[in-house]
């Protein structure tokens, strides 16, 4: 699978500042005022940039606007990890160092980063030669939902599959079913049907041995292919 990449830079200044936000630093936070774009520069809504204090493991996040900005205000005298929610995970990129000195610090963070094509889903498993997506899937299902909430002009092809045990016809319909059953799963979480196209592609792309149980199983997946970010 493809990694996200991360462009990072951070600033920081001695002074007063206000973010458009209305945040403004002081004795004990200082502000960080983060752009999230994609490599061409294009601002990206949406995104879910979370700070987590080493000392403290204090967890502050906030989410893009329209114009790919977003303000918080980290308490001083820590260092924090970086991440971006991504699909079903978080990707942890870099670190900052909020200084602990007299007076008002601001800063800025650039992050420029876009989602890999193709996303295998963790955790989403259906019954043994059906179409019935398993409790367990549920979870990771909700994240994809609530990330295509944020991420408003999203549209995905949910693709489904399968090891090359048995027929490959019937292989290729069980896929197709597959991968419907997680489309309606996402609709039914109020998702626009436009938005999430299905397709199975039965035992024609394994990405594993399907001579060994471990290969097998990785074989039978569903994966997500961004259409448009």
């Amino acid at each position: 699978m493809k990694k996200l990449l991360l462009f990072f830079s951070i600033a920081w200044i001695y002074g007063s500042a206000q973010a458009q936000s209305g945040l403004k630093p002081d004795e004990k936070n200082g502000l960080i005022s983060v752009t999230v774009t994609d490599y061409k520069g294009i601002a990206r809504a949406g995104d879910e940039i979370i700070f987590i204090g080493q000392k403290t493991q204090k967890k502050i996040s906030g989410i893009s606007d329209a114009e790919g900005k977003l303000d918080l205000l980290l308490p001083k005298g820590d260092t924090y990890r970086i991440l971006i929610a991504s699909i079903g995970e978080q990707k942890e990129y870099s670190q900052v160092r909020v200084p602990d000195e007299p007076g008002e610090y601001s800063g800025w963070v650039k992050i420029k980063y876009e989602l890999p094509a193709s996303i295998t889903l963790q955790n989403v498993l259906f019954e043994t030669g059906s179409a019935t997506l398993s409790a367990s899937s549920n979870k990771s299902l909700d994240e994809l939902a609530a990330f295509m909430k944020r991420k408003t002009t999203m549209e995905i092809e949910v693709a489904g599959h399968t090891d090359n045990v048995g027929n490959a016809e019937s292989n290729l319909a069980l896929s197709q079913k597959r991968a419907e059953a997680v489309r309606n799963y996402l609709v039914a979480k109020s998702i626009h049907p436009s938005r999430v196209k299905a397709k199975g592609y039965g035992q024609e792309s394994p990405v594993a041995d399907n001579g060994t149980d471990a290969g097998r199983r990785m074989n039978r997946r569903t994966e997500i292919h961004i259409l448009k970010q």
